[in-house]
């Protein structure tokens, strides 16, 4: 999927885009009729193009709201999952970030932030590298896992 240059991007979820950003295939509205099967989630993976953004957090329950009302589904029953850019302890250049999105579950009540502590990353100190990106993957699935109700076996 490509969406029109610039565009900032908070959500990925089918074919839904931002800020009347467009993708290939039209807008948000038709999405839903590519949607099969059930979501249970929404997984969010903020990038660094907006690291200092105050506002992140209602822009997010905004998107997360309209996409509820798009696909017709109930809010108390889809959580979001926002995982943390690169931390801290890795240096990252926009880890001072994570204490914004650690705000996000008092702005959208069914959110959860998905810890990158310790998550390796590329000498940019951007972008997590294939360790680091397989980890935060292992911590979405587990935390997604437990929201929905099951039992996590401890794998550390």
């Amino acid at each position: 999927m490509r969406t029109t240059s610039g565009c900032l991007l908070l959500v990925w979820l089918l074919l839904w885009t931002t800020a009347g950003c467009t993708a290939r295939t039209g807008s948000p509205r038709n999405a839903t009729r590519y949607v099969f099967g059930v979501i249970k989630g929404i997984l969010l993976h903020q990038g660094e193009s907006n690291p200092g953004d105050q506002e992140w957090s209602e822009k997010v329950k905004g998107i997360y709201d309209n996409l509820m009302k798009d696909l017709n589904l109930k809010a108390g029953e889809v959580p979001l999952l926002a995982g943390e850019t690169v931390n801290a302890d890795q240096e990252g250049k926009c880890a001072g970030f994570n204490q914004i999105m650690a705000r996000l579950p008092q702005t959208l009540p069914n959110s959860h932030v998905v810890s990158s502590a310790g998550c390796t990353c590329h000498p940019d100190r951007l972008h997590f590298n294939p360790a680091g990106s397989r980890e935060l993957g292992k911590r979405y699935a587990e935390k997604m896992l437990t929201v929905l109700g099951y039992k996590i076996a401890d794998s550390h």
